[in-house]
């Protein structure tokens, strides 16, 4: 057990900030996020969980992880996400609970927009976009994403959870 809450969110944030790091190296090169990274961050979320507030703790580190994956199940599955970014949202959300992994969903999805912007002006193939997203509204259709692209959303999910390190509640405790 650790000696108070403090102790175990100061080895949650670190853990978080230790995983986004490397995520966000591997997914900016590889375009993957590996299940070495989130699968340990996982078991090491659950264990903090029930270290520092026993069975209700890892209920809660159970609930996050399941509460980070279904943020991202619908852009995974619908959408052409990986599955690293689904796996990357589980892990924080086992590390630093449902409430945390929902504001740092929030903040990821806002920087994932803006990061999409400007990565596809850094591409040149922002017109290109939205020329295609125009088609498909005046089509009365769903905007596709078919335009051959991939984002290293590791990095919006890394600033989503830096955000809401440091300005939402919801670490447990």
């Amino acid at each position: 057990m650790f000696t108070d809450l403090a102790e175990a969110n100061v080895i949650r944030i670190a853990l978080m900030v230790a995983a986004a790091a490397v995520a966000v190296f591997t997914d900016a090169r590889e375009r993957r996020i590996p299940n070495a990274l989130t699968l340990p961050v996982v078991i090491a979320g659950l264990g903090i969980g029930a270290a520092s507030a026993g069975l209700g703790g890892l209920v809660m580190a159970l609930v996050g992880c399941l509460t980070g994956g279904l943020l991202f199940l619908l852009p995974a599955a619908k959408l052409g996400w990986g599955m690293g970014d689904l796996k990357l949202a589980a892990a924080v959300g086992a590390v630093g609970g449902p409430a945390f992994v929902l504001w740092m969903g929030l903040y990821a999805m806002a920087a994932g927009g803006l990061f999409a912007v400007v990565w596809l002006a850094w591409q040149g193939q922002f017109a290109r976009v939205a020329g295609g997203m125009q088609r498909d509204l005046r089509s009365r259709q769903a905007p596709l994403a078919r335009s051959g692209l991939s984002i290293p959303y590791a990095v919006p999910i890394a600033a989503g959870m830096a955000i809401a390190l440091l300005v939402s509640p919801g670490l447990p405790g």
